[in-house]
């Protein structure tokens, strides 16, 4: 390495460093700041919540929709020699909790005949392995 780029990291570590010890620590935890429910408040929530209702609000946070339809997904392989496949999966729901998933391949590949690789080798004058 070259004096100058030694110079020049250890230069740049140092102002990295200092920054690091001039950051403020984040201000200590104040307990008069925290809000809390009263108890008509927790039981207002209580009555007018329901687990179904908390799971739907659950799926939509994560992304996914009120539709009870059938999700999956389905692939393809295609290969030289004549391998080829076909694989998927779906996920199917059964009433308000219940869900049936299934799936399926079918791949198939040629195995090669031992007396075709050495009719292949003996054309190309190739000593066989």
């Amino acid at each position: 390495m070259t004096r100058s780029f030694l110079l020049a990291t250890l230069a740049l570590a140092a102002i990295g460093l200092g920054a690091a010890a001039s950051a403020q620590s984040p201000e200590p935890f104040d307990p008069s700041q925290v809000r809390r429910l009263s108890p008509e408040e927790k039981e207002e929530i209580l009555a007018n919540s329901s687990e179904r209702a908390a799971d739907a609000a659950l799926n939509s946070a994560l992304g996914g929709g009120t539709s009870g339809g059938i999700h999956g997904e389905v692939g393809a392989v295609v290969g030289t020699g004549g391998t080829a496949g076909l694989f998927g999966t779906a996920r199917i729901p059964l009433g308000d909790r219940g869900a049936a998933i299934i799936s399926f391949e079918d791949y198939r590949t040629r195995t090669l005949d031992p007396g075709l690789l050495d009719q292949f080798y003996t054309r190309r004058r190739i000593a066989p392995r």
